[in-house]
């Protein structure tokens, strides 16, 4: 991915919590504004999304509930079996619909992302479940 040179100026509090936040992360001033920039033009483009860290990073969200790459495959489960899957969805996560909505429009701009993060939790299973029956 190709990148430009941004500059600009913080205030002293704003700066003063950026470097907390490196020094707590260990990752550099650049990557986290980088991040934190990015988070921030997405969540504002999908009202509802938030980020939340986890063992492999920070992750897409609904705000008040589960990671998005976490209900769509509810909710492609759901299609499948003929009901409405935004409803059903819900129910199953406890959450009101606009919140799978919102999830299902973060899934339709960053797909592949989501998409990756399935795979991944899907091969730890299977991963975990080899390690079990081997174990057991």
């Amino acid at each position: 991915m190709a990148t430009r040179l941004f500059s600009t100026r913080l205030q002293e509090e704003t700066f003063g919590k950026l470097e907390l936040r490196t020094h707590e992360s260990g990752e550099s001033k650049a990557h986290l504004a980088r991040q934190l920039i990015e988070e921030g033009l997405r969540m504002e483009a999908h009202p509802g999304i938030i980020f939340k860290p986890d063992l492999f990073g920070r992750r897409a969200a609904v705000s008040g509930g589960p990671a998005v790459w976490q209900i769509i495959p509810v909710v492609q489960n759901e299609e499948a079996s003929g009901d409405d899957p935004i409803e059903a969805a819900a129910e199953y996560f406890g959450l009101p619909a606009f919140k799978i909505r919102a999830a299902l429009g973060y899934y339709a701009e960053y797909r592949e992302e989501i998409d990756a993060r399935i795979r991944c939790n899907s091969q730890l299973a299977e991963w975990l479940r080899e390690q079990e029956r081997v174990a057991g």
